[in-house]
This record gives structure tokens, sequence and C-alpha cells, in this order.
């Protein structure tokens, strides 16, 4: 589904658990501010995964794609991304 600012806790706590050098909460809010396209994937209510995308003048470029720590290697970041390119190309 789309990801909405109420995600946005979860969707940090993810990233920094992911990486040596997160994104900041605001650099995501700011994302959904400029219309990025952004979607998260929820298990039992709880967003495990997210991506975001930018589309300008006919390009689609992949920003970010993480998979929660305990939901990985169960192809959930394959089918997200999977998504992401099916949505960029229409």
């Amino acid at each position: 589904r789309d990801m909405r600012q109420a995600d946005l806790p979860r969707v940090a706590a993810i990233e920094r658990e992911s990486y040596e050098f997160p994104w900041s909460p605001g650099i995501f809010r700011d994302c959904l501010l400029a219309g990025y396209p952004s979607f998260v994937v929820e298990l039992r209510g709880e967003v495990i995964a997210y991506a975001i995308m930018s589309v300008a003048a006919g390009e689609a470029h992949l920003l970010n794609l993480c998979v929660a720590r305990s939901s990985r290697r169960g192809g959930l970041g394959r089918r997200l991304l999977d998504t992401v390119v099916t949505r960029a190309a229409t």
C-alpha cells in the first residue's frame, strides 16, 4: 500500500536497524511531501518493508528499499522491487 505519514516512525526504525548511515525521518517526510511514490508492506498490521522512488521526465529512480531484519530471506524484497518496477512502467 502507499506509505503514509503515520508509517514514518516504523519506517525510520527499519532504516536505522539496517544501515550504518540511515536516512533521517525528515528525509522520509520530505519524500512524501514531494509526492514521490512510496510504498510499505504490512504483516499483521506492522510495517515490515518499504520502497521509495522518484519519477520525472520519463525516468524512475529507486531511492530506497528495505526489509526489516526479521522479515528478510523470504523473497519480500524481490516482490517489492517487482512492484516498484511495475509501477514505474505505468
